[in-house]
Order: C-alpha cells, then structure tokens, then sequence
C-alpha cells in the first residue's frame, strides 16, 4: 500500500526480499525508517535484512534425492574459499552477492560432561529431506555425536550487532534426543533473549527467557515462560521476538505469547542461531551415532545498530 500524508509511507509483506541496508521499494524509493506494529507499540527502527533460503537450488540442479546435501558451506562461501560441497549456481551467487551477514563459530567446550566442537561444515544450504526430489531449499545448522564420542555443533552470529530490533524466523527442529537449538540475541550471559527449543521435550515445548533466568539456583520470577506448543516444533513454525527499552515481546504463528519486562538487555546484542550439545542437564546426552537439526526457511531483521545514524528522507515503510 503506497498513499501519502506528510510522508510516503510504504507497506512491506514477508516476500519482500530485501539482503540488507536501506532498499528500494515498489516506488523505486530507498526506505529512511522501518516501523513495527508490537502489541500495540510502534518500534521505530532503520535498517532491514530479509534473507530467504527457500529456493537456492536452480533450474539446472535437477531432482534431488530425500536428504542430499548439495549445499554451500556458508563459512566457505562468505570466505572466498573453496568449498568441500558442490554448490549450484544460483547457491554461489546467493551468498556471494550479498554483504557477508554471518559468522561462523569455531571454538569448543572439550571440558564439558560430552566434549563439543563448533564446526563450520556444521551449518550449510540443504534441500529438504522430508519432501521427496524436493528443489525446496533451507539454512541448515546441524549437531552430531561421532563414535569417538564428540559431539559437533554448529553456530552463526550475525556480523553486526543490534540496538533493539524485531526479528522473525520460520524454522523446525527434528531429530534426536539431547540436543538445544536456538535462535537468541546475545552479549553474554546476562544480556540474552532467546528461543530454545529441547529434543528431549519431544517436539512439545519452546523455552522464552531474558537470561539469567536463575540465580544461585533459584528461577528468576518473570524470566522465563515454557510454553507447550498446538503444533510440534518439528514441523515448519513462525516465531517472532521484538525487543524495545523495558520489554522483549516472544510471539509464535502470530500470536503474542510472552511480554517480559525483566531482565531486558539496554546493551546490544548479536542475533544467534545454533545447534548443540555437551551432555550437562539442559540438553541432555545424546547417543554414540544420533544427530539433531535446525532448519530455517527465512529470517527476517527489522533494527536498529551502534553505527547508523538517524535516518534522513521521508519514506517509512512498515512491516507487517
């Protein structure tokens, strides 16, 4: 919707695919300010990052069989550096043409209960195994325990760092007992906001908490919200965290689930995605040989960071 009052004021669907700063919209006009309708509040951010990995594979890559990964190592790619997987070109393309929005971890936890290791072939462009000769793509980030009894993880951090923002994701997690995925903003320990999502709850369960969400042992009141979900998180879901002064709103399919006024980050913050586990209680152990993943269709980030100034012009455009 496109009208005009003291503004040009643009409305911005989910499709829109955006890779990141100011982008032009239907006008051929650079947005100057994004807005965000939250529970009543309108957020006020400027800059905006929509990343789709639906449709990665090409016309030329032919059928795919349930589960072959054919995919691009993001580490790889957003390096410059060859590959141990065969991307098709429109995956190369993809992630080449863009400016680099991810970093990969590598660092390990060998001291923990199961030693862990963060492994950059650990994340990666798959088709979707569940959908047989599927061309539908998606942003995988996997964890496996290896006969030696090692579980790999793997983990993305977000180049920039967000002051305030809202940020929508569809995803899924299957597989295995034992493992956490989750999707957060993140400094350290005490400044976190996250969706965690537990194999071992059985498909039943998404974990909202403003970390700490203990303190010497005990919960902290108004941290965390453990929500028992209509649908299993192992099937294709929408989840949405707004973050704003005072106040972390959690929302899944659309509907607002969590308002949080505690423990409310005014630090920035990195937004996080990772699969993994150690063995200690929160995740649990997982079996010699089992795997786990977390699969993301789209994310999309509406934010605010600590090197942009105020947006110049008149064209705010509102996400919905």
């Amino acid at each position: 919707m496109l009208f005009q009052i003291l503004f040009q004021k643009i409305t911005l669907v989910l499709g829109f695919v955006a890779l990141g700063g100011s982008i032009a919209n239907a006008a051929g006009t650079s947005c100057s300010k994004y807005i965000v309708e939250s529970a009543g509040d309108e957020l006020s951010f400027n800059n905006y990052l929509f990343q789709d990995f639906r449709s990665l594979s090409g016309s030329s890559a032919g059928p795919k069989a349930p589960g072959t990964n054919d995919g691009v190592v993001i580490a790889a790619y957003e390096a410059a550096t060859s590959s141990p997987k065969v991307p098709t070109t429109a995956m190369k393309s993809y992630f080449q043409g863009i400016p680099r929005t991810w970093l990969v971890s590598s660092w390990n936890r060998m001291n923990s209960p199961v030693p862990m290791q963060n492994q950059p072939a650990n994340a990666f462009i798959d088709y979707d195994p569940t959908t047989p000769y599927s061309q539908d793509t998606m942003l995988s980030i996997t964890t496996s325990r290896g006969t030696n009894g090692i579980q790999t993880a793997g983990e993305l951090q977000s180049v920039f760092s967000l002051n305030y923002g809202s940020i929508r994701f569809q995803s899924r997690v299957t597989g295995a007992p034992g493992a956490c995925a989750g999707m957060f903003l993140y400094k350290d320990d005490t400044h976190e906001s996250d969706f965690e999502f537990l194999t071992r709850d059985g498909s039943s369960y998404v974990h909202m908490t403003n970390q700490p969400g203990n303190e010497n042992g005990i919960p902290v009141p108004g941290a965390t919200t453990n929500l028992s979900l209509i649908y299993p998180y192992s099937e294709w879901t929408n989840y949405r965290l707004d973050w704003s002064p005072g106040m972390t709103r959690y929302f899944v399919n659309g509907e607002i689930v969590a308002n949080k006024t505690v423990n409310v980050s005014p630090l920035p913050m990195y937004w996080m995605m990772n699969m993994w586990s150690d063995g200690t209680s929160w995740p649990g152990v997982m079996a010699v040989g089992n795997s786990a993943r977390l699969d993301i269709r789209w994310l999309q980030i509406v934010y605010n960071n600590t090197n942009t100034l105020p947006a110049d012009g008149n064209v705010i455009c509102v996400v919905e």
